[in-house]
């Protein structure tokens, strides 16, 4: 397969930092609930998309990936901008997406050469995802 392209009906949960809990003794860090549901939700969703496909879908070749983070603009928005300039990181979208599709998608996250991220208000949030071989010459 040389590209999948994908649109996941509802708004991303950015990755945060790692969150820490003690045990007695024991430190062990963890993500909040609401970040694994979404990985989760994601890898189901695309998972069903490729039902009938090998998984990953792309293994041990440069990837191009895009990723558009569509967010429901808030009410007090003024003008018309297309683009979210507020939180969450774009890095931490990419990144919940990168990890819930590892295993799925692609067989590793650092297959993934190139990244083109935006984040952009829509009345329909959602996510976009485009992933394409890359040649070996540029």
């Amino acid at each position: 397969m040389r590209s999948y392209e994908i649109e996941i009906p509802f708004e991303v949960i950015p990755v945060q930092s790692a969150r820490f809990r003690r045990f007695g003794n024991h430190i062990s860090s963890y993500q909040p609930a609401k970040v694994v549901n979404f990985k989760k939700q994601v890898a189901e969703y695309v998972a069903e998309d490729i039902k009938h496909e090998t998984v990953p879908l792309f293994s041990k070749v440069p990837l191009e990936v895009r990723f558009l983070f569509y967010f429901k603009p808030p009410k007090t928005l003024r003008g018309n901008p297309v683009y979210k300039i507020t939180r969450p990181d774009i890095d931490n979208c990419g990144k919940a997406l990168q990890d819930a599709l590892t295993g799925i998608l692609w067989e590793d996250d650092s297959l993934i050469a190139v990244r083109h991220s935006f984040k952009m208000y829509s009345d329909n949030p959602r996510i976009g995802i485009t992933v394409n071989c890359l040649d070996k010459a540029l």
